[in-house]
């Protein structure tokens, strides 16, 4: 059909295509929690975040992320991208799931929700050779 003059078809197809491909190099995979760093792993690499830049974590309800306005994923290959929340502003979400959500502020004023950190501890970590909590 595409070639008998409806390139719409193809047009649809691969914008299909692509969208699956994008979404699955994406998609969250894990969070692992080292003592100097929070990775977010996906197929395409790691999101780091210092330990050190941290300067809050708290426990976030799902309905906060249900009502933001998103440029990412909302389902299908889990929740990324970066939202955007009356409450929060702007902030990146990183979630296989909307249950057990984290807010993670940064030093910089960056802002992450993710999921899977049942009991987040905050640790001491040392800045210009001080210790600091």
């Amino acid at each position: 059909m595409w070639l008998e003059g409806e390139p719409a078809v193809g047009i649809v197809c691969w914008a299909i295509t692509v969208s699956i491909l994008i979404g699955s190099l994406w998609t969250p995979l894990r969070i692992v929690v080292t003592d100097s760093e929070v990775q977010l792993c996906r197929p395409i690499g790691r999101l780091r975040i210092d330990r050190c830049d941290i300067v809050g974590v708290e426990k976030i309800s799902s309905s906060v992320v249900l009502n933001s306005l998103r440029v990412g994923s909302g389902g299908p290959f889990g929740y990324w991208g970066r939202w955007q929340s009356d409450n929060l502003g702007w902030y990146t979400l990183f979630a296989t799931n909307l249950s057990d959500l984290c807010l993670i502020r940064l030093s910089t004023g960056r802002a992450y929700i993710i999921s899977g950190l049942r009991n987040p501890k905050k640790r001491s970590c040392k800045k210009d050779g001080k210790e600091s909590k």
